[in-house]
């Protein structure tokens, strides 16, 4: 149980590295960002606040979830900031907002059920981390564990980061 704790504290952690890191590659990506928080219906004056507090709750589950005694608080951390968005996104559907996902980069489509769907499989990701960690021991480590749940991990939160991408190859249409 350790092993699949480990891997899904890392897939949690890496998808808010990726995030982190897609926010912060610039100060037009910075931008973006915060002009797709007014999308979904952050006020003007909250949004700085609350672009640094997701951004700090990223770097937070980056830093804690990976670590077998403070995985838990991480992958916690995470599934707060997972419900967050999740209904930040599902505000901006249901008011027919045009607002693009800016998570991981550049390229983003309009918010939909794909971001949704996408959210809601990573606050379940994120609640088995902090399940499985609760209950995991740590005692007996072995190298090959550890690295099959590190490359399990970066498959999936690769999953997770393209998965736009994926949902459009899936449905037959292009991703902008």
């Amino acid at each position: 149980m350790a092993y699949l704790a480990l891997a899904l504290r890392l897939t949690v952690g890496g998808v808010c590295l990726a995030a982190l890191l897609g926010k912060l590659r610039g100060r037009q990506a910075w931008r973006e960002f915060r002009s797709t928080l007014r999308e979904v219906g952050v006020p003007d004056r909250m949004k700085s606040a609350v672009a640094v507090v997701l951004v700090a709750a990223e770097a937070s589950v980056f830093a804690l979830a990976p670590w077998p005694y403070t995985g838990a608080v991480g992958a916690l951390i995470a599934v707060g900031l997972f419900v967050a968005l999740t209904a930040g996104v599902a505000n901006a559907v249901r008011r027919g907002s045009v607002a693009t996902c800016r998570c991981f980069g550049v390229r983003g489509t309009r918010l939909g059920i794909t971001h949704i769907t996408r959210n809601a499989v990573l606050i379940v990701v994120a609640l088995a981390a902090v399940t499985t960690t609760t209950m995991a021991t740590t005692d007996a480590w072995q190298a090959a564990g550890i690295a099959v749940a590190v490359v399990g991990a970066a498959f999936a939160a690769a999953i997770v980061v393209f998965w736009e991408d994926l949902a459009a190859v899936l449905v037959g249409r292009t991703v902008s």
